[in-house]
Parts: C-alpha cells; sequence; structure tokens
C-alpha cells in the first residue's frame, strides 16, 4: 500500500497535541487541508492525548500547499503575540491561497 503522507510536508513540530490540534484547526479555517501526526499517539487516552510528548507531535500539509501554510500560521502567531489573537480582523492577514507555492517547477 502506497504511503498516504509521502506527498505531503512538515509545517510545525509541536511539545503538545493541543497545540498541534490548535494549528491545524488554523489551518483549516484559512483552507489549507492539514493532519496532526505524531510519534507517540497511540488511542484516545494514550501517552499523547493532548499532553506533552517526548517526541514531539507535528502538522503536515500537501506539499505544494507548505510555504503557503507556513505563511499563514506565522501571520496568525504573530497576531497572537501582539495580543490581536486568532480572531483579529481579516483585514489584518493575507488572504491564504493554498494553491500558491515557491515551487520554481509549477
Amino acid at each position: 500500500m502506497k504511503d498516504q503522507t509521502s506527498a505531503w510536508a512538515k509545517v510545525g513540530q509541536f511539545s503538545s497535541g493541543i497545540e498541534a490540534e490548535i494549528a491545524r484547526a488554523v489551518l483549516e479555517a484559512g483552507g489549507f487541508e492539514a493532519r496532526v501526526m505524531g510519534n507517540d499517539s497511540v488511542g484516545i487516552f494514550g501517552p499523547n492525548f493532548m499532553g506533552s510528548s517526548s517526541r514531539g507531535t507535528f502538522v503536515i500539509v500537501p506539499g505544494p500547499q507548505a510555504a503557503a501554510a507556513e505563511r499563514y500560521l506565522a501571520q496568525r502567531a504573530e497576531s497572537l503575540a501582539e495580543g490581536g489573537g486568532f480572531g483579529a480582523s481579516e483585514d489584518a492577514f493575507d488572504d491564504p491561497d493554498p494553491n500558491d507555492t515557491d515551487d520554481p517547477a509549477r
């Protein structure tokens, strides 16, 4: 069976499952397809159930969306750090384009 994540790219690594889930939700709200992956995820009450993970938890997106997704997450994190929160005015952010890519082959 083909690896379903082979065409996906990591856009963030987090120390807990809840942080990764928040990043995934932010990306999905921006129109990106995202998944949370982790080495310690073993079930609903396993070692990575929204708590700390010794190996980290990461968020992946389809490869062509990676550059745009990273920029989008960075913009949202900057707004949060400035006190704007994730609910800041949409005018403060670039319009996300999940099809945007920095790949010169495209």
